[in-house]
């Protein structure tokens, strides 16, 4: 699309008007392009199959730390090797996820990432000293992004809970089972 754009461009206009406006759509296909591309990368992680849960996580912590201005303690020790990829993709996409609604409702300059190892399971906890909600709200409830997190952690055996108040934070726990690579 830019690439023709770039054509057009090239092209003698009758105004400078319609010049300026091609060079306007040019602009705005690029950056699409690079929202796509950013985007990609955000829903399949090579971070993620390459180098293994910590890595990737740590790595979303940092560049959004850095993207939004907000302050993340993010405590992810080196995860077992035995935990399965659709295991490590939920816990990523939960930590994605509840970041977003930390830049997007909480209103808080720090968030809290941790992750833990236990025998046979991994526990995610994602909070934040923001605005907090009321939960039992209906209107939370329907959120797309909470029920997405939800049926994540249920699609792979996994449980799933948040517990917030207003004025007092949010807090996302998660917590799925360790699943050997050969059995998924």
């Amino acid at each position: 699309m830019a690439s023709g754009l770039r054509q057009i461009e090239g092209v003698p206009s009758s105004t400078g008007a319609q010049s300026s406006h091609v060079k306007q759509l040019r602009s705005m296909a690029d950056e699409l392009v690079t929202d796509i591309q950013r985007l990609s990368h955000q829903l399949h992680s090579l971070k993620l199959q390459h180098l293994g849960l910590t890595a990737a996580v740590r790595d979303i912590c940092r560049q959004f730390s850095k993207l939004h201005k907000i302050e993340i303690d993010c405590t992810v020790p080196e995860m077992p090797e035995n935990v399965g990829m659709k295991s490590s993709l939920c816990l990523f996409r939960i930590v994605q996820e509840s970041l977003n609604n930390v830049a997007k409702h909480s209103q808080s300059r720090y968030a809290r990432v941790e992750l833990v190892a236990e025998p046979a399971a991994i526990r995610l906890r994602v909070s934040d000293e923001g605005v907090g909600f009321d939960p039992a709200d209906p209107r939370y409830s329907r959120g797309l992004g909470l029920v997405s997190m939800r049926e994540r952690a249920r699609a792979v055996g996994g449980e799933f809970s948040i517990t917030s108040r207003p004025f007092a934070g949010t807090r996302i726990e998660c917590s799925v089972p360790i699943v050997f690579q050969h059995s998924q």
